[in-house]
């Protein structure tokens, strides 16, 4: 019987276009199956994800998600890439948050940011909407310092 009643909640959630998934993304951010720091179109793979990890969960501690006012043009992203310093997410499945899936997520990463757009890769594609995280009285000073360890940083 509680079986049966827990599988009608979950068909339930699911017909009312609900997600048994709740994470945030700070949460997502900080569990990423592998990592790259690009730096003028340089890849250079992560291979310590936990410290990256541990970064970014100093760096996001007590910060907000809050609307983000731009949106990804696939073209005028790979054009960006190709300068500056960006840490670009990976994840083995599709993930989604607000109905806006995402198998890829980009940084750009600036010292002095006190805040940060998310945007979300999908299938190869730049495209949509994207997320910004405030950091509340917090900068990118910690991540920019990890990933200065790599070349041309």
């Amino acid at each position: 019987m509680f079986k049966t009643l827990i599988g009608c909640c979950v068909c339930a959630t699911m017909l009312l276009g609900g997600n048994m998934e709740t994470k945030t993304i700070q949460e997502y951010l900080t569990s990423s199956n592998q990592a790259q720091v690009v730096v003028d179109n340089v890849y250079y793979n992560v291979d310590n994800l936990t410290q990256l990890n541990v970064v970014l969960n100093e760096i996001l501690q007590d910060s907000h998600t809050m609307p983000a006012f731009g949106v990804s043009i696939h073209n005028e992203t790979l054009n960006a890439i190709r300068h500056g310093v960006w840490l670009k997410l990976q994840y083995n499945e599709t993930k989604q948050i607000d109905d806006m899936p995402f198998d890829e997520l980009l940084i750009e990463i600036n010292k002095e940011f006190t805040g940060f757009n998310i945007i979300r890769g999908n299938k190869g594609i730049y495209e949509g909407r994207c997320y910004y995280i405030d950091l509340i009285g917090n900068t990118m000073q910690p991540l920019y310092e990890f990933v200065n360890r790599f070349d041309k940083v």
